[in-house]
């Protein structure tokens, strides 16, 4: 964005040719001249040219001239700026509203199916598994659709992009991103009883032998993710709402946001290596025995155990430094 106190090329030509001519019009015509249409377009200097100027030298004549010129400029600089920011502000708002029609018709659809199969499961046609993901599906749209009527607010009252950092400044008495924070950790509890509830399928139908351990072990670690994920997202509002009551100086959030994070990507990798630890020996055991999984598959695993170990002794090292 331009600073709207450096004179752009045309107005500094513009002030030049109505300094001289507001000059030369002063040393032709009296106060009594009629005004002419380039006088009208310039009151301002017009008065300051009729003025009675005895004993004023040329030269003051030309200050007072162009004191007034660069007043009248810098309105009018301001001004533009002014219409400027409010056609930015209205673009975003625009841009806000698509988003949001189109979350609510994405929002429409996924009630229309997730009530569809709820109907089947209820007639015994389906079972109660193939409404999980549904049901996951209209949360994650449900918060987005509260996530992009918050930006919009925002918008409105900051007339800026939002701000999601955890420092971010409270807008007109409103802490936007604390309810962004808030949204977010509603919606991934909910989420965690969704996983929970179909953890406990999966663990019936491995017992009754419908479904293999490893379907269990899936299960289970995405549940392990989810709730580090709530932990952490509990964690953050707390910092949030310090730095709100002015208890933590915003170097020291910023900080403590960055340690968060990287905190809590370490627990998601070690959630994800002891799982890929697991299905490597229930592979190698499998292998033993003679039934499973053959040599290249055994491999694949290994590797990628061997990469998660390799991520989360990265994580440890830069969360160290930052320590």
């Amino acid at each position: 964005m331009n600073d709207m106190h450096t004179p752009t090329p045309e107005f500094t030509r513009f002030l030049e040719w109505q300094t001289l001519t507001t000059l030369r019009r002063s040393e032709r015509f009296d106060a009594a001249a009629p005004v002419t249409a380039e006088e009208s377009r310039a009151p301002e200097l017009r008065a300051v040219a009729r003025l009675p100027w005895p004993g004023i030298s040329r030269a003051a004549r030309i200050a007072a001239i162009i004191l007034v010129s660069m007043m009248a400029g810098a309105a009018g600089v301001v001004a533009a700026e002014q219409v400027r920011e409010s056609k930015v502000v209205e673009r975003l708002l625009n841009a806000q509203t698509i988003r949001i029609t189109l979350v609510e018709k994405k929002l429409e659809v996924a009630a229309a199916t997730l009530a569809r199969e709820q109907s089947l499961v209820d007639l015994g046609y389906a079972s109660s598994w193939s409404v999980m993901p549904l049901q996951e599906n209209q949360l994650r749209l449900k918060e987005d659709l509260a996530r992009l009527r918050v930006d919009s607010g925002e918008v409105r009252a900051s007339g800026r992009e939002p701000d999601t950092a955890i420092d971010a400044p409270v807008v007109a008495g409103r802490d936007f991103e604390g309810e962004r924070i808030e949204l977010s950790l509603g919606t991934l509890r909910r989420l965690l009883k969704v996983a929970n509830g179909r953890f406990e399928l999966v663990e019936k139908r491995v017992k009754s032998g419908f479904a293999p351990i490893s379907a269990a072990a899936d299960e289970k670690v995405e549940l392990d993710l989810l709730q580090h994920e709530v932990e952490r997202l509990e964690a953050k509002l707390k910092l949030r709402h310090a730095f709100v009551n002015g208890e933590h100086a915003r170097s020291t959030v910023v900080r403590l946001g960055h340690l968060l994070d990287a905190s809590s990507r370490g627990l998601k990798l070690e959630v994800e290596r002891a799982h890929i630890s697991g299905r490597l020996e229930i592979a190698e055991l499998r292998y033993r025995e003679g039934f499973g999984p053959n040599v290249s598959d055994a491999m694949r695993v290994e590797i990628a155990r061997l990469d998660a170990e390799l991520a989360l002794n990265a994580l440890e090292r830069s969360l160290y430094e930052v320590e």
